[in-house]
């Protein structure tokens, strides 16, 4: 169905968007650990032996999550200005229509009077 449709076209774009995110993390600010620091005891479960300090983990997806954020409030805005402009196309040709049924509507009562 359409909605479940939907649903799978959003899960691949938010998809895509994560990936997207994740690249220009990796391109724009790669986070190197300052020599000389050592995070004993802060490593994350989840990264286990990838020697990743947890700190550093949460600090990405927090900037991933703010990128994130930013894209699709702007990808809304655009969506609103699309819809907005639609919506006044979609009127006028409404009001189109609606005058070319009252022409027709006339020629039909100026047909009926000369019968």
């Amino acid at each position: 169905s359409k909605t479940t449709e939907k649903k799978v076209k959003e899960a691949e774009i938010a998809k895509k968007l994560r990936k997207e995110a994740m690249k220009r993390m990796k391109s724009t600010s790669p986070l190197k650990s300052k020599p000389g620091s050592s995070n004993e005891g802060e490593t994350d479960t989840s990264n286990a032996g990838s020697g990743v300090p947890e700190k550093k983990t949460r600090r990405n997806a927090s900037r991933i999550d703010h990128f994130l954020s930013d894209y699709l409030s702007a990808k809304v805005e655009n969506d609103k200005e699309k819809l907005k402009l639609e919506r006044g196309s979609w009127e006028v040709e409404k009001r189109e229509r609606e005058q070319q049924m009252e022409r027709e509507r006339m020629m039909l009562e100026l047909l009926k009077k000369k019968l």
